[in-house]
């Protein structure tokens, strides 16, 4: 096993930085055209800010802005030591263009108003083996259309497209309200809320339910062996953080390198089902718009958590206040965010927004 020291970092191409002790004891040269050459011997806290000072997993990652640069930051720990490889933020793949989005949208809404018709049928001849099926139907036109909201948003957020406009909000009741009704709706593990009863500050609440559907969906699907996953409101003097943590089987240190872009890399067998990987990819772009970042920290079979920290007052950029109604929010968005972790029950019936 090649151990973690000076010697090996300073081979790699790759920005990477030592740390022992809440200090920086060696950075090499790559490190240093992004940190400074006088960043040995800095504190942690002071250089990569307490998010990652005070993390506790062996192994994690999250996004950092640098410079007014993000990078991917990556940590491994070993006897005592941590080290941190820095990797520039990839800009996002056009991972589909709008012809294809609009196609595929007529498709999804066709498919909608076919199964609608056929479940009207069905309910009338009292036909409970057309309904089971058209429900299973159901369930997949939730999941594909939960894949193209996710690659739509991040598409939109990439190209400044997207409807954004900050307002106060109680996040604390938000958070709160999705904990019960994912509980109501859901055979899973049973999602907890902690923290303050009201908390009001600026942000995109359709953006925030997005952020927080996909971390909860993320554990229910993923985290095999969860029997809990509880969700904090923490607050800083400058942000608020959103904590989703699980108690599953959490990620294997080899696969945390790639979990903010999934889509990129290829599957193997084992993980046909686990989805596209565009959640996480998601719930950065909307921690970053909210002037925030992602810290995903992982213990395999001890479970994973994910923060999401919100600026108390995201400045978005002039381009994004698009003149556009917002759009609607109720148990089909709820549905969708869920899809992939839901019983097929959930798509048997008609929920009224």
């Amino acid at each position: 096993m090649l151990m973690i020291s000076a010697d090996v970092l300073a081979l790699s191409s790759e920005a990477a930085v030592l740390l022992r002790g809440g200090r920086i004891q060696f950075a090499n040269s790559a490190a240093k055209a992004i940190l400074g050459e006088g960043c040995v011997g800095s504190t942690v806290k002071s250089v990569f800010g307490v998010e990652i000072a005070e993390a506790q997993a062996a192994s994690f990652i999250g996004d950092l802005p640098i410079g007014g640069v993000r990078y991917i930051i990556r940590v491994t720990s070993m006897e005592g030591v941590r080290a941190v490889f820095l990797t520039k933020h990839e800009e996002s793949a056009a991972l589909i263009n709008d012809a294809l989005i609009y196609s595929l949208r007529n498709c999804l809404m066709g498919l909608g108003v076919t199964t609608e018709m056929l479940r009207s049928r069905a309910e009338e001849a009292k036909d409970t083996e057309l309904l089971t099926g058209l429900a299973s139907v159901t369930h997949d036109y939730y999941r594909i259309n939960r894949m193209l909201s996710n690659v739509t948003l991040i598409r939109s957020i990439d190209d400044g497209s997207l409807f954004f406009v900050p307002r106060p909000t109680d996040l604390a009741a938000l958070l709160a309200q999705l904990a019960d009704t994912v509980n109501l709706i859901s055979d899973g593990p049973r999602v907890a809320y902690y923290g303050p009863k009201e908390l009001t500050v600026s942000i995109d609440p359709a953006l925030a339910e997005n952020l927080v559907l996909n971390l909860i969906s993320n554990s229910l699907t993923h985290a095999a062996g969860c029997t809990r996953v509880s969700l904090r409101l923490i607050e800083d003097h400058e942000r608020v953080v959103i904590s989703v943590n699980d108690d599953g089987c959490g990620i294997a240190p080899e696969k945390l390198h790639f979990v903010f872009d999934r889509y990129r890399h290829g599957f193997g067998i084992s993980d046909i089902d686990h989805g596209a990987g565009l959640g996480l990819t998601a719930a950065l772009a909307i921690a970053n718009l909210h002037g925030g970042t992602l810290l995903l920290e992982s213990r395999e079979e001890a479970g994973t958590t994910v923060r999401a920290s919100f600026s108390r007052n995201p400045v978005p950029s002039q381009k994004l206040y698009a003149a556009q109604e917002e759009p609607e929010r109720g148990m089909r968005t709820l549905l969708t965010g869920l899809a992939d972790c839901l019983p097929d029950r959930c798509f048997g019936e008609r929920y009224a927004e």
